[in-house]
């Protein structure tokens, strides 16, 4: 079989010497690793599901929309570094697929989208929600094909399944005329999937670790390359070993554990002070495993140009950045570290250095914890006061949950206040795309079905997905969704603020009883708008037997925490 690692240069499918395209093509994937798929049925590609649904190593899990099976194929993916697929119908399905996939290529998440097209006999005739599908997909997805019949199918597939696996993970697309998916073909062989490795030189990792021991103030910084426990445990030792201390990217705090004496935030919107100000006066950063993007640099402005900056991905894409100090290295993350922690016990670093450098880190942590610290109490009569909602959450939920963060301005205070100490408990999109959080719960409770599973997620976020809480409750999937609901476009109303024109068209919206929505699709609803109801709620929603709706009302005056406009600076 197919599949990803070490193994034989070709290997024959099993099954039938003789089977449909369809069958072929999902135990090609299947084989590459894939364990779940999620879709919204389309007529134009019903062979395909009945092939998924009789394959024993495969799940086929029906959402409530497109966007939905899409956010939870780049969640489940990125959760368990695992190939995943999203299937729709043509142009309408392939629309609404697209937000899941723009998430999916900037999150790195390996997945391959399967879109029905019309059959053969009427493609280029204008005909039912036809559009040229190979064409739309391209700017969303890593690799696009559009297979001429039935015999080739296997073949791109198992195309798309190395696309999306090999080098930076991402979405690869196939378009399927549904008269092909019904065709008999003889069994084929295809190559092993292997997932390159490519590793720094000797002399490359001498001169980072020199570059580091030169510096007065470096720092690491830390993202997805590095979200396991063994790379994870390395960037640790580093850090311990030369007293180096370590940020994590936008969106990324699970790369790091946060309670750690050497960890001083995450960088990008709503980051703490510290944070930026440790990025600013670095004059050597250890970038490993993290794009150096616009919001991660605060809009490119936090690093100086003379500040040595040693970039390594495991990818040539995005390597080097937009800045004139970084020294590239082509080098999987694993590898680099092994050999740079190598390098590093040969000859241990200066005592002085090392002294000098534990008392700045101290202070520096010192400076963070005060500034990540949410309070206990608020006042904001009649509504729960939004720092006072992180703290409750920060206190309930449990170390091992996977939390799952939507995008809105009331991000800003769960970014700024919770912390996570293991890694892939953290799922956020970095595209800012809305209706992420709650898919993605869906996804990371089928992926981690004995810890508990969290979903925050503003009023408007949720009314692009919330369908997705009745799959979660025909799943079986017993997340907590948390509604953060200020009645307005959060983020929009915060930019219309800053033009100071008084006017806010179009932010406001109207009110839903979100906790009656939640019951009416099956799950348990709550409702609470008092800072000292936090707790008891959110205690028993997740005592809850089922999924759960927790909607908590907050004042729409609360929209900002002061170094959130600094990203505008």
């Amino acid at each position: 079989m197919v599949g990803v690692g070490d193994a034989p240069s070709s290997v024959s499918l099993t099954g039938a010497h003789v089977s449909t395209s369809a069958e072929q093509a999902v135990s090609v994937v299947v084989a590459a690793g894939l364990t779940h798929a999620f879709m919204v049925p389309g007529e134009s590609f019903l062979p395909l599901i009945d092939a998924f649904d009789k394959h024993p190593g495969a799940r086929l899990v029906t959402a409530r929309h497109e966007a939905g099976a899409s956010f939870m194929a780049a969640a489940f993916a990125r959760l368990t570094g695992r190939l995943t697929a999203c299937l729709a119908s043509r142009i309408p399905g392939a629309s609404n697929l697209s937000i899941g996939l723009h998430t999916a290529l900037v999150d790195s998440c390996p997945v391959v989208a399967l879109v029905g097209q019309v059959g053969t006999r009427d493609r280029y005739r204008r005909a039912f929600q036809e559009v040229d599908l190979a064409q739309f997909l391209a700017p969303v997805t890593k690799w696009v094909s559009e297979p001429p019949g039935g015999s080739r199918l296997a073949e791109l597939m198992h195309a798309a399944a190395r696309q999306a696996l090999q080098g930076r993970p991402g979405p690869a697309a196939l378009v399927l005329r549904e008269d092909i998916l019904d065709e008999r073909v003889p069994a084929s062989e295809h190559s092993w999937i292997d997932r390159p490795r490519p590793s720094a030189s000797s002399e490359e990792v001498e001169a980072a670790l020199g570059r580091l021991r030169r510096a007065d103030a470096p720092a690491i910084w830390v993202g997805t390359g590095v979200i396991d426990a063994e790379a994870g445990h390395l960037v640790q030792s580093l850090a311990e070993h030369e007293e180096i201390p370590v940020i994590t990217a936008w969106r990324r705090p699970d790369a790091f554990p946060n309670s750690h004496r050497l960890y001083l935030g995450q960088s990008g919107l709503a980051a703490a002070p510290s944070a930026r100000d440790r990025l600013e006066h670095a004059d050597c950063i250890l970038a490993i495993g993290t794009q150096l993007g616009q919001l991660s640099t605060f809009r490119y402005k936090a690093l100086r140009h003379e500040t040595e900056i040693i970039h390594v991905l495991g990818h040539a894409e995005g390597l080097g950045g937009p800045f004139p100090g970084v020294t590239p290295i082509l080098s999987d993350p694993h590898h680099f570290l092994t050999k740079l922690i190598e390098a590093a016990q040969r000859a241990d670093p200066d005592p002085g250095v090392l002294k000098a450098r534990f008392e700045q880190n101290r202070a520096a942590r010192k400076r963070w914890l005060a500034e990540s610290k949410p309070a206990a109490s608020g006042s904001h009569p009649g509504y729960v006061d939004q720092e006072v909602l992180a703290h409750q959450l920060r206190a309930t939920i449990p170390p091992d949950a996977v939390v799952t963060n939507d995008a809105g301005s009331f991000t800003a205070w769960i970014s700024r206040y919770l912390t996570r100490d293991h890694p892939r408990t953290y799922l956020a999109p970095t595209s800012g795309a809305m209706g992420y959080a709650i898919p993605a719960a869906v996804a990371a409770k089928l992926a981690r079905p004995t810890v508990p599973v969290i979903a925050i997620v503003g009023d408007g976020g949720f009314m692009m997905t919330g369908a997705e809480v009745e799959t979660a409750v025909r799943e079986r999937t017993r997340v907590v969704v948390v509604v953060v609901d200020n009645g307005e476009y959060g983020t929009i109303r915060l930019h219309q603020e800053r033009r100071r024109t008084g006017h806010f068209p179009g932010s406001l919206l109207g009110p839903i009883d979100f906790a009656a929505y939640g019951r009416s699709l099956g799950a348990a609803g709550f409702t609470v708008s008092a800072n000292r109801d936090v707790r008891g709620v959110l205690d028993e929603a997740l005592e809850s037997n089922r999924p759960a709706v927790v909607h908590v009302r907050v004042d729409p005056a609360q929209l900002d925490i002061t170094e959130l406009r600094d990203i505008e600076d």
